[in-house]
């Protein structure tokens, strides 16, 4: 009985502290990263387009197509930033609109104007950059000392509309290719 009141013990303990670890490295990390809002004009898009033959054909106005007016949210993403002075990492796919303009949301809610600096298709990582000094940072760790079995912590904006979600998981194997965002052939 006395060993098993000790393992349930140790147990428990175990539980708090990985929770506390798992805390403490959101509370940390969380500072450096940041959600990104990808906006569009659709009025320019749209606003060239003929107006239809059949309108009011009959004599009465069939109407043409609602485009928005103005800047529309379109899509979002994360990053973090990995310089003091405004470079933050993200996905390609994120920042891969030519005709959108993004900006980033820091977690405190500060809003800054971004611009993509590089993109490289082959590994879906871009890096774009904000005017902004003195800013909160995280570091590349060497990936070549994950193991398998190891607890991660993902902290992102997760759909593109819920900004600063924290999800935990497990490393479940190395070296795999990460097709997200890919163009595959059909």
């Amino acid at each position: 009985t006395n060993s098993a009141s000790t393992s349930t013990a140790t147990k428990q303990a175990l539980s708090v502290q990985e929770d506390s670890a798992t805390v403490d490295v959101v509370k940390e990390a969380s500072q450096a990263v940041v959600s990104i809002i990808v906006s569009k004009d659709y009025s320019k898009i749209y606003g060239d387009q003929p107006t239809s033959p059949f309108n009011n054909f009959f004599g009465f106005p069939i109407g043409e197509p609602q485009v928005p007016q103005g800047q529309q949210e379109i899509g979002g993403g994360s990053g973090f930033i990995v310089s003091a002075d405004g470079l933050i990492v993200t996905n390609k796919h994120v920042v891969d609109d030519d005709q959108a303009t993004y900006a980033v949301v820091m977690n405190d809610g500060k809003k800054y104007d971004a611009t993509v600096v590089a993109k490289d298709p082959t590994n879906d990582v871009a890096i774009i950059r904000i005017e902004a000094k003195e800013l909160p940072t995280l570091t590349f760790a060497n990936s070549d000392d994950v193991q398998i079995g190891q607890t991660v912590i993902a902290i992102g904006n997760a759909l593109g509309q819920y900004r600063n979600t924290v999800t935990k998981g497990i490393v479940s194997g190395k070296a795999r290719p990460a097709p997200a965002g890919a163009e595959r052939d059909t």
